[in-house]
């Protein structure tokens, strides 16, 4: 099988898409296959990361970035998604294409796939029309990215979801396309147990946007530290502008800026390292919101590294938790007093390295990214042959 991948972000980008996306180049050449990824170059400082791989063609074009390196925006994703149509247009035909988010760059490639008949997957990890919600109360802009979104999945092959909330949200939408749950987890080559010396530092890896309301950690903060001095919250991802605006001015406020650091996402293998010193992970969901099908899939790295996580908001990450007990996580309210009393908690009571060693493991046979991006290259496999 010949696959395209296409997308705005691939490994050794950081973010969980990125690593899902190289899992399943992985697979594919595993079974035989080859890939060619059509995406955008990465910045000088990630692309040295890179490692060539047998069977893995890179087709990388310049696109727009914002002020802190990433393709997220109205005018950054345009600059993909635009040249996109005659960079598909130009290549020999694939057996199948494997698009990523967002909306719009499913929709050129649904276009690219009727005019030259080829399947494509999209691959669901989010429902954005939901999450705009979040960003805009532009009736114009919802209404057109829900069309967009809708046009893009209705006219794929198949869906591949990662959770039953997404696949329950995209039927809402009226869309009907044959969806199967692939499942996520951790990159277990990338986040495993390391024995290294443990810090008093809690981490938020990952995005913190209006969706997360990852705010609220820093009242909770400052609420834990007051009696548990000498531990710091370090968020190491990207935000909004306003978001982290308003998170830094409270810090400020708080006299704690000593103690709360926000700094730039980093690869896959460098946050290993940091989560495996940590004494936990925090991760929230704005409950205030329409997002609550939402999963955060930043706890599967956490977890697959020994380090548990403590996860504040509605939906199925709780329920994950709750129902796991072998995760060594906690829940807590979306409440800056009880999120710090969890905090406590985890902070009297760390995991000993038998412990941490333990979650990694039971992590690594239950919740292996290896095994979603099987289930997907079966799928993509499935629907190319049945195209022919």
């Amino acid at each position: 099988m010949h696959l395209w991948i296409v997308s705005r972000v691939y490994r050794p980008e950081p973010g969980a898409a990125a690593v899902f996306l190289g899992a399943v180049a992985d697979s594919t050449i595993e079974t035989g296959g080859r890939v060619t990824v059509i995406g955008a170059k990465p910045t000088p400082e990630v692309a040295q990361k890179y490692r060539k791989i047998p069977g893995e063609k890179l087709v990388l074009a310049s696109v727009l970035r914002n002020a802190q390196g990433y393709i997220r925006g109205y005018l950054q994703y345009l600059s993909f998604d635009l040249p996109l149509l005659w960079r598909l247009a130009a290549h020999p035909k694939p057996d199948i294409i494997f698009v990523e988010a967002p909306p719009t760059t499913g929709a050129v490639v649904s276009i690219i796939s009727k005019l030259r008949k080829i399947p494509y997957v999209y691959r669901a990890a989010d429902v954005w029309s939901e999450a705009a919600k979040h960003a805009t109360n532009s009736k114009i802009v919802l209404c057109l990215l829900k069309y967009v979104e809708k046009f893009a999945l209705r006219n794929a092959t198949e869906l591949i979801a990662m959770y039953p909330s997404v696949a329950k949200q995209v039927r809402a939408l009226g869309v009907k396309t044959k969806t199967t749950i692939a499942g996520v987890g951790a990159e277990t080559n990338i986040f495993n147990y390391r024995s290294v010396p443990q810090r008093k530092e809690f981490i938020y890896p990952g995005s913190y946007t209006e969706l997360h309301g990852a705010s609220v950690l820093i009242d909770a903060f400052k609420i834990f530290s007051d009696k548990n001095p000498g531990y710091k919250l370090r968020f190491i991802g990207t935000s909004t502008p306003d978001v982290k605006a308003e998170m830094q001015h409270k810090v400020n406020q708080y006299g704690i800026s000593s103690q709360i650091t926000f700094e730039p996402a980093v690869i896959p293998d460098q946050l290993a390292g940091e989560l495996n010193s940590a004494v936990a992970t925090l991760a929230t969901l704005n409950p205030y919101g329409q997002y609550s099908f939402a999963f955060a899939t930043k706890i599967y790295s956490s977890l697959a590294s020994g380090c548990p996580t403590l996860f504040a908001g509605p939906g199925p990450t709780a329920e994950f938790i709750a129902n796991n007990p072998d995760s060594q996580s906690v829940v807590a309210q979306y409440d800056a007093q009880q999120i710090a009393a969890a905090m406590q908690k985890i902070a009297r009571n760390p995991l000993t390295a038998a412990q941490r060693q333990e979650l990694a493991e039971w992590t690594a046979q239950n919740y292996s990214l290896k095994s979603a991006a099987d289930i997907t290259v079966a799928r993509l496999t499935a629907a190319a042959h049945n195209a022919r």
